[in-house]
């Protein structure tokens, strides 16, 4: 990763019941060098164009009235773009994460080109023998932020790859 960024990715969602779709109502990106050092942020609550589900209001916490303020997606889709370039993107369960935002990107005539890494499967080749969600690495890490919030979950994961890094590199020995 010499000279170059990697990005780590996440979004929160709720169903639009009419579409069938999921809207993001959260995303939060932070720039990192090869060092793991946070070098620049980007974050927003977003409106979407729907109500919260239930589920989604009890697994972020987040309610509509948080967002009645908050730019639409269509508004923040530059500024998106601008902060991530063609950098690399990881996020934990990737797919989910570049479905939809395709998804959402196609529905405004654009596209995302960027290279995703998925560290869900990264870090199940890493520990092969044990429960891989964020979740179960944060307990593991004793990594104490927030769940279901993009930013801390975020966060999260960076500390969660350095954890990781530093797991392999003494397993392996390698730097």
């Amino acid at each position: 990763m010499e000279n170059a960024f990697l990005i780590i990715f996440d979004i929160e969602t709720t169903r639009n019941s009419l579409t069938n779709k999921e809207e993001i109502i959260e995303l939060a990106c932070i720039k990192i060098n090869n060092s793991f050092e946070v070098l620049d942020e980007f974050y927003t609550l977003i409106k979407p164009p729907c109500s919260l589900s239930y589920i989604t209001k009890v697994k972020t916490g987040i309610n509509d009235s948080d967002l009645n303020d908050k730019p639409s997606l269509e508004n923040i889709l530059a500024s998106l773009l601008n902060f991530i370039k063609e950098d690399m993107i990881i996020a934990h369960n990737a797919k989910f994460d570049y479905k939809v935002l395709e998804e959402n990107f196609n529905r405004y005539n654009l596209n995302i080109k960027n290279p995703f890494v998925d560290s869900l499967s990264l870090l199940k080749t890493i520990f092969p023998n044990e429960k891989c969600s964020l979740i179960s690495l944060k307990d593991k890490f004793r990594i104490n932020k927030n769940h279901h919030r993009a930013l801390d979950d975020v966060h999260s994961l960076r500390e969660i790859l350095i954890h990781s890094n530093r797991y392999y590199s003494e397993k392996f020995n390698k730097n």
